[in-house]
């Protein structure tokens, strides 16, 4: 089944925009803040795809920003590729069909005062960026194609696998993560919770070559399955 996604955006005031543009929405009033809180809120569901979007009118901010969030995770890593979750956030950001450039977003957040990042957990992969206000649409243009339509260009998906093994090498030595991997260890193997989660080479390239599976098909089709909204 498809998981369900979430967007959030918030900006300063003037960058909000008007509602003239929200046709084709279900509104959700059902918003409820604190006596004080001076932003505004506005969350909608688009009739399009059932995305569920929350807007947040920020007075006091100096930057804009906007994130996703994906229901999946870790857990839902095949037993044949684990860590592909993890990896398929690493490789989501290296160019669209729109913007073919691996460098297009990063190179656009450098130039407009902007960053990005994203993590995976068991259930979720999170996706944020900052930018400069004036320069939020263009931004937004560039993120929103990663989620629905990502080159995962193999000759760059390995570049990314690099990264993820340096990154699962790093956490072995430090003792948070020791924790983490015991606690798996220990948990019923009948749970995904059990599997390995972060993904490495042998995880993600010798293991399944071994086997002979095809990595990068299997990536696309995780993609198809779980980056939609309804």
């Amino acid at each position: 089944a498809a998981a369900p996604a979430a967007a959030a955006a918030a900006a300063p005031a003037a960058a909000a925009g008007g509602g003239d543009a929200f046709v084709n929405v279900t509104e959700d009033q059902d918003i409820v803040k604190a006596q004080r809180d001076a932003f505004e809120y506005r969350m909608f569901t688009l009739r399009a795809n059932a995305l569920r979007v929350l807007l947040v009118s920020a007075p006091t901010a100096t930057t804009a920003a906007a994130s996703m969030d994906v229901h999946v995770g870790s857990m839902s890593n095949p037993p044949g590729l684990l860590g592909l979750a993890h990896w398929v956030e690493h490789v989501l950001f290296l160019g669209s069909e729109k913007y073919a450039s691996k460098n297009a977003f990063g190179e656009y957040l450098a130039a407009h005062h902007g960053r990005d990042n994203a993590y995976t957990s068991s259930e979720h992969t999170n996706y944020i960026f900052s930018v400069a206000p004036d320069a939020f649409d263009g931004a937004l243009d560039i993120w929103a194609r990663f989620f629905t339509s990502p080159l995962l260009d193999p000759r760059w998906v390995d570049d990314e696998l690099e990264a993820v093994h340096n990154e699962h090498s790093k956490n072995v030595r430090q003792d948070a993560w020791r924790e983490y991997a015991l606690l798996k260890a220990t948990s019923s193997e009948r749970f995904p919770y059990h599997q390995f989660a972060t993904g490495s080479r042998e995880s993600l390239r010798d293991e399944p070559a071994a086997h002979g599976v095809n990595a990068s098909a299997v990536m696309r089709k995780f993609h198809r399955t779980y980056y939609v909204a309804a």
